[in-house]
């Protein structure tokens, strides 16, 4: 990541699909003060519902001068996440019927299945 990727990602955070967590975590490691990385760290994971947003967001919360600030800027980006996916689509289940052993037995057997003694 460079110094240009690095603003861009600031002002779109939805471009941080270009970036692995992996990659982010390494750099918050090399530089644990900087607040901005911890905030785009933090939007990663509220991307791809990562299972440490809860820590990172605690961490966050530690590290940047303004929750609010923190607060608005989480909130004003779920609104778009929901518009990108549309609407839920609902799916029917599909499913097969077992049939009792009774019902097996008692049923014969069609001819094109060959019966091994």
């Amino acid at each position: 990541m460079n110094a240009e990727n690095f603003s861009e990602f600031l002002r779109k955070p939805a471009k941080l699909y270009q970036l692995t967590y992996q990659e982010l975590k390494s750099l918050v490691v090399q530089y644990p003060y900087c607040q901005n990385l911890r905030y785009l760290m933090l939007k990663k994971c509220q991307l791809e519902g990562h299972r440490d947003f809860d820590r990172n967001l605690k961490l966050a919360a530690t590290y940047l001068p303004d929750r609010t600030h923190l607060f608005r800027k989480m909130k004003e980006f779920a609104p778009e996440v929901e518009a990108t996916t549309g609407p839920p689509i609902e799916v029917a289940d599909d499913f097969l019927e077992l049939r009792s052993l009774f019902e097996l037995e008692s049923d014969p057997q069609p001819d094109w299945l060959p019966i091994e003694p």
